[in-house]
């Protein structure tokens, strides 16, 4: 059962493959724009051939053929920058594109204030990082499973009464919903510095990057 469930949430709350990374969206202007940027990112389509091209110039491409300001911190990826692709991508999102680049690179691709950041995975995952708490009372709550309530003769003097046996809730055990989590998202996901799961009474306690709370959330909706 619990290797399904595993498989379940793996196929349902799996990141999508152009799930823009971002700072944490404080305002309504800031929501907006980073939806324009993810748009922009699925439905430009790329159509490259690289060979032996420095990251630095395929990065330069991208802003060419996207028209989305991609801003490089060269003090944090000054030895990626030099690293030299040899690809030939036809008609493949934009978004993708960045994925693929920072799987070979190890770069990574985060939304700060409208614009693309070229930056260290650390560096990105230290800036995204917010807290978030979740209310898990239905997803720790187990209804005792029994055929029906148990009843009691008890004499009182003035007649039988029946009296039913009360049965408590029983409640799932919180290690197994953080573990379950921890499975689904990928244990490395939780390696990061700063980042934090935790149950305290019938709340979840999350902190990491607003796409982990996305799917800590679609996790939750399945539990």
């Amino acid at each position: 059962m619990r290797a399904f469930l595993i498989a379940l949430l793996l196929t349902a709350t799996s990141a999508p493959a152009q799930d823009l990374d971002t700072i944490p969206l404080r305002t309504r202007r800031d929501a907006k724009t980073y939806r324009r940027v993810v748009s922009r990112l699925r439905q430009t389509r790329v159509r490259v051939m690289w060979k032996e091209r420095r990251l630095e110039d395929a990065l330069k491409d991208l802003r060419r053929i996207t028209g989305i300001n991609l801003v490089i911190l060269r003090a944090r990826v000054e030895d990626e920058l030099e690293r030299t692709l040899t690809l030939n991508l036809r008609g493949l999102p934009a978004g993708t594109v960045l994925n693929l680049l920072a799987d070979i690179t190890g770069v990574a691709f985060q939304h700060r204030h409208g614009v693309i950041v070229v930056t260290s995975k650390e560096d990105a995952q230290r800036r995204a990082l917010v807290l978030g708490v979740y209310d898990i009372a239905d997803v720790l709550y187990v209804p005792k499973d029994f055929p029906g309530p148990k009843i009691g003769l008890h004499g009182s003097g003035s007649g039988d009464e029946l009296e039913e046996d009360e049965e408590q809730p029983e409640q799932r055990d919180p290690e197994e919903i953080l573990s379950l989590i921890r499975t689904a998202t990928g244990e490395k996901a939780w390696e990061g510095e700063g980042t934090s799961l935790e149950i305290h009474g019938r709340k979840l306690f999350v902190r990491h990057t607003p796409a982990m709370h996305r799917r800590i959330a679609r996790i939750l909706r399945i539990l």
